[in-house]
């Protein structure tokens, strides 16, 4: 059963709950019914396995929940606090994002809860395997340790750094898939899994809730502290041109849904390459809100004359080359941008700082932007990207959060 399949008249009359409530209740009943069913008990299989639910032999091993809370995690609760404040204060449209787009983000839900903490809908789409959670009661309390601190470890670059790095967790996407690494995060947020489903996609972009379509992917239903509930899509699906044009499904799911928000956070510059140009192409014509390092979308593609005066443009942190590991020159025209942003809206020391990135003064000459409006906001209070953790540097160590460069574009 599912949302739609409840109606307003199934509140029971009388004393009680309001009927929203009761449909709220029976949602939940529905989903775990259904979970029941298909995964077992899929809320305390990523409990224990993330380390919440406290079991017999894993007492010290280093799980996820136990990371979380350490001092080198960007999510500690202090860190985090920083980070949901800044977002509501300086971006507050992210309060309000239901529908949020973030590829090449690989499994990653932890960021987006963050930035998006009232999000309807996460669509996630990599190259991952989806796999299957599974069920640590069937396990000894030696394996169950085991398996806990396999994850721990899948997940601790992501919670030092901010993001995977896919190589390093081969092993462990290849033995649990992307659908224990999702549920687990979500676990380790404390939300609580109402179901998980097996589900693909058919020419026309509708999800069916079994995997017979060739695009294939997986639901995972959850409820938030508050009571709001939400849900992730991961697809495995390959967004090259030549795979778009072949299978069309996923980009009609896209224009099908009510997608508000794209978010890009460690994509590797895949974005950069000419053979992403639909899937970018898609992204910005569907959202009106768009989140970014400097490795997401190509500024070339955000300055188009037919596209850039739609956008107001808020930068932060300093645009910095970038590093050698990812094969990709600096992007001359976001380049320009900043150095005239900063020129006009920078300190003395800010300005500074950009002549040590770029052997330049940030005084370039002004030229006009096709853009609504463009400021530079400052740095950022925490660390975004691969320039805050890999950048030249310029800057002491704990400093580097000011080479991390995000992008606000809102239409």
């Amino acid at each position: 059963m599912t949302a739609a399949n409840i109606q307003a008249d199934t509140a029971p009359a009388g004393p009680g709950p309001t009927g929203r409530d009761w449909r709220s209740v029976l949602l939940t009943v529905c989903l775990a019914l259904a979970a029941g069913l298909a995964w077992g008990n899929p809320n305390q299989h990523a409990r224990i396995l993330a380390g919440v639910e406290p079991i017999e032999g894993a007492e010290k091993t280093q799980s996820l929940a136990r990371l979380f809370r350490e001092r080198q995690s960007l999510f500690r609760p202090d860190n985090e606090r920083l980070m949901r404040d800044f977002f509501a204060r300086q971006v507050p449209r992210t309060l309000k994002s239901e529908g949020i787009i973030y590829l090449f983000g690989g499994p990653d839900v932890i960021y987006p809860q963050v930035v998006f903490p009232n999000f309807k809908t996460l669509l996630l789409v990599g190259l991952e395997r989806e796999g299957e959670l599974p069920d640590p009661t069937k396990l000894t309390p030696t394996e169950r340790a085991q398996r806990i601190g396999e994850i721990g470890r899948a997940y601790s670059m992501s919670l030092q750094r901010s993001y995977f790095i896919t190589s390093f967790m081969a092993k462990d996407l290849l033995e649990y898939g992307t659908t224990t690494i999702i549920a687990t995060g979500l676990a380790a947020q404390g939300h609580e899994i109402l179901g998980i489903q097996r589900v693909s996609l058919d020419v026309e972009g509708v999800v069916h809730p079994h995997p017979d379509n060739p695009t294939r992917g997986v639901r995972i239903q959850f409820k938030r502290p508050d009571g709001g509930s939400a849900e992730v899509l991961y697809f495995r699906f390959n967004l090259s041109d030549e795979n778009m044009a072949k299978n069309p499904e996923l980009a009609r799911f896209i224009r099908r849904q009510p997608f508000d928000t794209a978010f890009y956070k460690a994509a590797s510059f895949v974005s950069h390459n000419a053979n992403f140009k639909s899937i970018n192409t898609l992204v910005l014509d569907r959202v009106s809100l768009l989140l970014q390092a400097d490795d997401g979308i190509p500024s070339s593609a955000l300055m188009a004359k037919d596209r850039a005066p739609d956008w107001s443009f808020g930068l932060y942190g300093m645009y910095s080359p970038p590093s050698e590991v990812f094969g990709v020159p600096p992007q001359a025209s976001l380049k320009r941008l900043f150095g005239r942003a900063v020129c006009r809206d920078g300190t003395a020391g800010d300005q500074a700082l950009w002549e040590r990135l770029w052997a330049t003064g940030p005084c370039v000459e002004e030229s006009a932007s096709d853009f609504k409006s463009v400021k530079w906001m400052g740095y950022l209070p925490f660390r975004f990207g691969y320039a805050a953790v890999i950048g030249p540097r310029v800057v002491p160590a704990e400093e580097m959060n000011k080479l991390g460069t995000l992008m606000v574009l809102e239409r």
